[in-house]
């Protein structure tokens, strides 16, 4: 079970990478809870795929064009796992 739970989060993270939300709401459950960090440093918590997904939009990646890599997965559950992204872009000459 662990070995498809981590290709389903790559799965993921290249559906994020090319916006495919559909995919998205695939994969995530309702009551998903993603931690993001913010402009401060601080961690910002999203509950639920929607609120996830406009917080994905907001990022423009049309503009910043990110570079997504999971830098850390562990499988928490049969159906659950905690995982790290790293995000890569550039906006306005700052890099995130």
């Amino acid at each position: 079970m662990q070995y498809k739970i981590k290709d389903l989060v790559h799965k993921l993270v290249k559906a994020i990478e090319q916006e495919d939300y559909k995919i998205v709401r695939e994969i995530f459950s309702e009551n998903i809870h993603n931690y993001i960090t913010n402009k401060s440093g601080g961690v910002d918590v999203l509950v639920g795929c929607e609120n996830y997904i406009k917080a994905l939009q907001r990022m423009n990646f049309k503009v910043v064009k990110p570079t997504l890599s999971v830098t850390q997965i562990d499988v928490i559950g049969d159906n659950q796992a905690l995982f790290m992204i790293e995000v890569n872009a550039k906006k306005e000459q700052k890099n995130l």
